[in-house]
């Protein structure tokens, strides 16, 4: 039986907002709203396991965002319901699913519940996105980058459309997906004058998903692919995956997979087995407790792509986040909650494009996908139809004494 998921509720709401109470501002239009003038947006992140400093810093920057909007959007006040999406007992995968189900269903049978900012992976989004769109609920992911939520390409029959039982979109992310990631990945590996390329996954979606489009970027550049191969997450099957990895004598190796894999005792066997040959790594990997655990022997080999930028690559207003996020909370955020801050910023932009019609989840979701953003934390940039941005930039990275070391940017084509 699942366990029912803790909910944290934050009080952002400033004047009367936060108990419900009308705003002055809203005096004179309360005519034109019919229903509830108190809007609730909840987070679905990790709080548990190796995700938690991700998910932790996520929902303090969603309530950043909140509190600087005076806990209002347009004509409505809003409040925040932070949800966990893993378990004490949640030590490897960093989500429960039966928790992420949960979540998604609280959400749907919320009436006030306008929007839902989640999943933190691929693999527990692609749970919670049906649930969601049958209730209509507008659902903005910070970092689920699996190609085939949004669009063709993706490992499953039937997708994208499976996604959307109700056959209408629902779903969006202010980052870019797997396939601007798999170009990027394939251009440093070509700076890298990587020719022969073994591309390693682990079992999950994320990882099997970027797997597939990096061999299709990878072929069209005129690399060889020589193998994609499932590496196991049993640690005893590490050496065995480097030997066949050497004996093929790639001078690429990717690993396609996210932090609760066994990654990092490949990639050490991979490095000693092949010790000639570069190594590569996504953004799910760049992360604190993968990028703690990488030696000097990895550090000197390892490239990683991930879609979050050295700050002197973003917009002033992200750097001033950074600032606010420090002052508020005391601790340097970790990459991905400058996605999430945007994240709710921009269902707050939704909500009062939508005018009286704010507290409507169907007008609320059209106005999110074609929303154009300009001067935000992530630069400008527009949300299309089938809910995906127009971001096509990847930062590559070096790994230093277990931190990410900004090499250069990568800017993919449209």
């Amino acid at each position: 039986m699942a366990l029912r998921p803790v909910a944290l509720v934050v009080a952002c709401c400033l004047l009367f907002a936060a108990c419900g109470g009308e705003d002055p501002r809203a005096a004179g239009e309360d005519d034109q709203i019919e229903g509830t003038r108190t809007l609730t947006v909840y987070t679905s992140m990790p709080l548990n396991g190796p995700d938690a400093a991700t998910g932790r810093d996520a929902v303090n920057a969603v309530k950043l965002a909140l509190e600087e909007a005076q806990g209002r959007a347009g004509l409505f006040g809003v409040s925040l319901v932070a949800l966990d999406a893993s378990t004490p007992e949640t030590e490897t995968e960093g989500w429960d699913p039966d928790r992420v189900l949960d979540n998604a269903r609280r959400v749907i049978s919320d009436s006030g519940a306008i929007a839902y900012i989640g999943e933190l992976s691929s693999g527990a989004s692609a749970l919670s996105i049906p649930v969601l769109n049958a209730g209509g609920v507008l659902m903005v992911s910070p970092s689920s980058t699996y190609v085939g939520l949004t669009r063709e390409g993706g490992i499953g029959r039937g997708e994208p459309e499976r996604f959307y039982p109700s056959g209408q979109r629902t779903f969006a992310r202010v980052v870019p997906a797997d396939h601007v990631q798999a170009a990027a990945q394939v251009r440093l590996m070509a700076e890298e004058d990587v020719e022969r390329l073994y591309v390693l996954h682990d079992a999950g979606l994320y990882g099997r998903g970027l797997a597939e489009q990096v061999e299709t970027f990878a072929q069209r550049a005129g690399l060889e692919v020589l193998a994609i191969e499932r590496a196991s997450d049993d640690p005893a099957d590490a050496q065995g995956i480097a030997g066949d990895v050497a004996e093929a004598e790639p001078d690429g190796v990717l690993y396609a997979g996210d932090v609760g894999s066994n990654a990092l005792g490949v990639l050490d066997a991979v490095s000693e087995a092949a010790p000639d040959t570069a190594l590569f790594v996504p953004d799910a990997l760049a992360t604190t407790p993968f990028l703690e655990g990488v030696d000097v022997r990895l550090e000197r080999r390892l490239r990683v792509t991930s879609p979050t930028l050295d700050r002197r690559q973003l917009p002033s207003a992200a750097q001033e986040f950074h600032e606010r996020f420090r002052a508020t909370f005391g601790t340097t955020p970790e990459p991905y909650a400058v996605f999430a801050y945007e994240s709710m910023n921009a269902i707050l932009a939704a909500v009062e494009r939508a005018g009286p019609r704010g507290n409507d989840r169907s007008a609320v979701t059209e106005q999110f996908l074609g929303l154009e953003r300009r001067d935000t934390v992530l630069g400008d940039y527009s949300i299309d139809a089938g809910g995906d941005t127009s971001l096509r930039r990847y930062g590559a990275y070096r790994v230093s004494d277990g931190r990410l070391v900004f090499d250069e940017l990568l800017e993919v084509p449209t």
